[in-house]
């Protein structure tokens, strides 16, 4: 069975629960991706998914590797535990077993679920289990439709990117879209910390790189003993209110290779840094996004044997 690396405490927690919408057929086909015609490239940092060098328009989801999701059960009940299997293939049908995949940042899958409303988020790795099959499982707590983002590189450097639409039992015809207030200098906390997260700039803009700043505190002084997760000094999962829009991104600390303009690097293939094993308080990112609207971010990072996530609401503009 994958082993569960993070799920998102206090009430995040609200509504996590995942199944498939229907038992048969096809599982929440995403829109087809709009290239930019003005090919303006997008200024973010290690990121897979919306924006990145080739500037498109909309997160493009699906690629060359044929992708299959089961759930057992198929239709779960809330506060049972569901295993989620994704099954890999190539061009040929072939399965694609583990060594057909990078190890990017310390795993082969990184599996994003939010609830709809995006209230609850999990941060899953998948983990092989024969046959070009990868496996987790996860515990349900609530009825709800949730989006499962998919994220993995083969072995030839192609990042690909799933995305599911699935509901528990009761929940097929339901629909909760998120409601999303900005929130961008307020206090939050998770793992014992305090986080506050905000940018220097007055406007969000689309297109337009956006630095972002997270501070983080520990009983009213500043936190300098935050340790890395996976690999990074920070994770950073940015979804849209429609959840249309996805990306996942890292940050590092100021001044640090990751926490500027990396839209020329090439993600597949580039060296990434070795963050230090204690750092703080503050941790560094940016992102352009490609699209208006209300967006969520979750920021994670790691201290003692826990992973803070916080988790914030900003307006994008035209």
């Amino acid at each position: 069975m994958g082993k569960k690396l993070y799920r998102t405490a206090a009430p995040l927690l609200a509504a996590l629960s995942v199944a498939l919408s229907a038992c048969a057929g096809p599982i929440g086909v995403p829109p087809a991706p709009t290239p930019n015609p003005l090919a303006v490239p997008a200024s973010q940092n290690h990121v897979h998914g919306e924006g990145g060098a080739a500037g498109r328009l909309v997160t493009r989801y699906g690629g060359p590797t044929g992708v299959s999701l089961a759930l057992q059960p198929e239709t779960p009940r809330p506060g049972t535990e569901v295993e989620i299997t994704y099954a890999l293939s190539d061009a040929q049908g072939a399965p694609v077993p583990g060594d057909g995949l990078r190890i990017v940042h310390e795993r082969l899958m990184h599996l994003i679920v939010v609830g709809q409303d995006l209230r609850s988020f999990a941060h899953l790795h998948p983990e092989e289990a024969g046959g070009g099959r990868y496996r987790v499982t996860e515990t349900l707590p609530e009825t709800g439709k949730y989006v499962l983002f998919n994220e993995f590189v083969t072995a030839d450097g192609v990042t690909q990117i799933e995305r599911n639409v699935v509901a528990t039992e009761g929940a097929e015809s339901a629909d909760n879209p998120a409601a999303l207030t900005p929130d961008l200098g307020t206090t939050k906390e998770s793992a014992g910390l305090q986080g506050v997260l905000t940018t220097p700039v007055t406007r969000i803009r689309r297109r337009i790189a956006t630095p972002f700043f997270l501070d983080v505190t520990q009983g009213g002084k500043p936190a300098t003993e935050l340790e890395p997760f996976l690999g990074a000094a920070c994770h950073v999962v940015i979804v849209s209110a429609d959840t249309k829009q996805f990306a996942h991104t890292h940050g590092d600390l100021p001044g640090g290779a990751l926490s500027g303009d990396m839209s020329k690097a090439d993600m597949a293939t580039m060296a990434m840094p070795t963050p230090p094993a204690k750092f703080g308080p503050r941790v560094e990112f940016t992102h352009t996004f490609m699209q208006p609207g209300m967006y969520r971010l979750w920021v994670q990072l790691g201290h003692g044997a826990e992973v803070a996530t916080f988790a914030y609401n900003v307006m994008v503009e035209k």
